[in-house]
């Protein structure tokens, strides 16, 4: 089984990260971040990959640490699941079409680091989030696997409607 367990501790935040790439979907997510146990569950559940995240951060300063941290995190249990990558495909590609957002993903696991965001959001932040989060997010995620990282969305506004 392609599996990790990763523990990741700063003086800002402890993170525990427990990641099956052979799984169903499910997933137990636990940041503090409404809106990261969101997305961090509906990457699992889409990805049928199992993935448990308890992190606890210094959200009464702000959200940046516990988000990249739990990135970082992320990232090295990526990496540790994939170990050699033998049985993978180098490239993926994921495009989304939601009510009246796209987004799309593009992975590139060729060992070189590399990251693009293009995106229009207008939205200022969600619940406690800032949406500064998407930033420190991609960038620490990629930094493990060694990945080439590109995502765009668009949106006229917000993606859902009242």
């Amino acid at each position: 089984m392609r599996t990790a367990q990763i523990t990741r501790r700063t003086t800002e935040t402890e993170v525990q990260i427990t990641l099956s790439l052979d799984g169903t979907g499910s997933a137990c997510v636990t940041t503090g971040i409404g809106f990261l146990d969101h997305m961090l569950h509906q990457v699992a559940q889409q990805g049928l990959f199992d993935l448990e995240v308890k992190a606890v951060g210094d959200l009464h300063v702000d959200d940046h640490h516990t988000i990249e941290d739990v990135a970082r995190g992320l990232g090295d249990a990526f990496r540790a699941a994939l170990g050699d990558k033998r049985g993978i495909r180098r490239y993926g590609s994921f495009i989304l079409p939601m009510d009246e957002a796209l987004a799309g993903v593009f992975v590139d696991f060729s060992g070189r680091l590399s990251l693009c965001i293009a995106t229009c959001w207008r939205r200022r932040g969600l619940g406690i989030a800032s949406w500064t989060w998407r930033t420190s997010f991609f960038k620490a995620l990629p930094i493990e696997p060694r990945q080439r990282f590109m995502s765009e969305s668009r949106t006229p506004k917000t993606h859902t409607t009242p």
